[in-house]
Formats: structure tokens, C-alpha cells, sequence
């Protein structure tokens, strides 16, 4: 059995898990992880504030791993951008630890089995935006890197 640090299903499965507990359970923010560009609705409603998180594209597999993201911030009916920023602190109070000494977030790495195999840093970079991208929908582009150590 290929080894969870090396595995691109289990990064990805364990990046959405980190996502949907910390923003979309613990926070009550609509939290998606499919095509960026249409305006969602939960339960047939339309939502005023969402993320959008685009999953590892492609992963460099070396003895300090690592893979991208981007954390897309919406809010609608925001006209100075004000419920922009409040919903970027609270997306970017979860993606730092500032108990640890480096301030890098530490997430859990599963196996196929939900069991903790090893762990992945959350590298924050420089954020992108705001702007306006459809009908009066604002956004913020978050990107991370993310790195771990494989076998």
C-alpha cells in the first residue's frame, strides 16, 4: 500500500477535512470545493459569503513535500468590501498558529483509515484582491503552499 505522504488522495482528503471541520462546521461558513465562477445556494438559497478552496493541483513529491492551494473569499452585497475583510480574518485567524514559533499552522495528515499519519504546514502567501468579479460578487484569493515530509 502506497504510504499517506505519498499519496495524492490522502492529501486531499485531509486538506478537505481541515476545511470543512474548522469553516464550514466550527464557523457556519458555506464552504465548496468545485468550479470557482458560479454563485452557490445552500439548500436552494442564494448565500451572501462562501470560500472556495482549489484543492492541490499537482504535488512535488520530494523528501519535503509540498503542493498548492487557493482559498477563494466571496461575499455578495458588499459594496465597500467591508464583509470581505471580516470574513478574511476569520479564514485567516484559522490558517495560522501563532503558538507555534514559526506562526505556521500544523494540520493532520490522514491515511485511507482516518488514522494520523504525519502532519502538513499551511504557508500563507500574499493575498490577491479584492475585486469584483460577476455581478456584484466580491473576491479575495488566499494562496497556500502546503508542505510535509515523505517517506
Amino acid at each position: 500500500m502506497l504510504d499517506p505522504t505519498l499519496s495524492e488522495s490522502s492529501i486531499r482528503a485531509s486538506v478537505r477535512k481541515f476545511f470543512v471541520d474548522t469553516f464550514y462546521t466550527g464557523l457556519g461558513i458555506e464552504t465548496f470545493f468545485d468550479v470557482i465562477g458560479r454563485v452557490p445556494k445552500s439548500a436552494g438559497v442564494s448565500i451572501t459569503r462562501w470560500i472556495n478552496v482549489q484543492l492541490v493541483d499537482s504535488l512535488d513529491l520530494e523528501t519535503m513535500a509540498s503542493g498548492q492551494i487557493q482559498v477563494w473569499l466571496f461575499t455578495r452585497q458588499d459594496i465597500d468590501y467591508t464583509e470581505l475583510a471580516i470574513l478574511r480574518d476569520l479564514i485567516y485567524e484559522q490558517l495560522i498558529d501563532l503558538t507555534q514559533t514559526d506562526g505556521l499552522k500544523r494540520i493532520s495528515l490522514y491515511d485511507s483509515s482516518w488514522v494520523v499519519a504525519g502532519h502538513i504546514l499551511l504557508v500563507v502567501r500574499n493575498e490577491f484582491g479584492p475585486t469584483e468579479v460577476e455581478d456584484g460578487t466580491n473576491a479575495k484569493i488566499i494562496p497556500i503552499t502546503l508542505r510535509w515530509g515523505a517517506k
